[in-house]
């Protein structure tokens, strides 16, 4: 497991002295989760628990500029060691900066947005994954339903750890897939009374001529505000799928034996 590297730093660097900006304007408004999560492997029928801790913050500015960011941290407890040498710590990071460009009417709009996705070190021998892109999107919002959709340019990066390529006779060479990259993307938010909520998403990435990832995101919430106000019980699965034909073959297939992983986690979210 290496160190964040320098693209990381200037991202969260950015984004730090923007919130410490926003925060002369007006507070904050900051979440902490606490939750339990089942990373899989299915190929390998691989299950590995683990505990997690969220931090989230996110403003609007007087300019109506949305900022978000989170930090996940994972606990692993890896028993299946598809990583040999797997360090059972990781981390997740997702900063948004969204600004609505245009009314359409009173509930369709367009908007502009620059997103950043980061994963480090996963179970499924992910060392570094970086996506940072900018979209033009639409957006379809009432009290209880949203439905969005946004196609984007930016930067894609995806890097092999070498200890499970290592083992099937892979050298280091290859393991990293840096990119100009396109991106589509698809939102869809649905309250179901007043306590449930339900939040889709889905990506998809190519550089043109192959595909290279995909990614789906799924939630159920519960409001759990009469136990401590603002707070809720999320139910969570994210899915990714990676183009391994980007990276090298030899006698014995691809890369890796898997191009999927999936991560369900039960979080307890709530303000900080």
């Amino acid at each position: 497991m290496k160190l964040i590297n320098s693209k990381q730093m200037i991202l969260a660097s950015a984004f730090t002295i923007a919130m410490c900006y926003c925060a002369s304007v007006n507070a904050l408004d900051w979440r902490i989760a606490y939750g339990v999560h089942d990373f899989i492997v299915k190929e390998y029928n691989s299950h590995t628990l683990g505990g997690n801790v969220a931090l989230a913050v996110s403003h609007e500015t007087k300019s109506n500029v949305l900022l978000a960011g989170k930090f996940i941290l994972f606990v692993d407890v890896d028993k299946d060691h598809l990583d040999s040498d797997h360090i059972g710590i990781r981390w997740d990071t997702n900063f948004l900066a969204k600004k609505k460009l245009l009314d359409l009417n009173n509930n369709n709009l367009l908007y502009g947005d620059v997103e950043a996705l980061t994963r480090e070190n996963t179970v499924s021998s992910i060392e570094r994954e970086i996506n940072l892109f900018s979209s033009i999107g639409y957006e379809f919002n009432t009290s209880g339903f949203l439905l969005g959709a946004k196609g984007g340019l930016g930067y894609y990066f995806l890097e092999i750890d070498d200890d499970a390529p290592k083992e099937q006779g892979f050298n280091r060479d290859g393991l990293k897939n840096t990119t100009l990259a396109y991106i589509l993307a698809a939102e869809s938010r649905i309250h179901l009374g007043s306590k449930f909520n339900i939040h889709v998403k889905g990506y998809y990435w190519t550089d043109g001529d192959q595909w290279l990832q995909n990614k789906v995101v799924a939630s159920l919430s519960y409001d759990t505000s009469a136990w401590i106000n603002k707070s809720l019980v999320a139910l969570s699965a994210e899915y990714n799928q990676y183009n391994l034909d980007h990276y090298p073959k030899n006698i014995n297939g691809n890369i890796l034996d898997w191009d999927n992983d999936t991560l369900v986690s039960l979080r307890f979210d709530m303000p900080w």
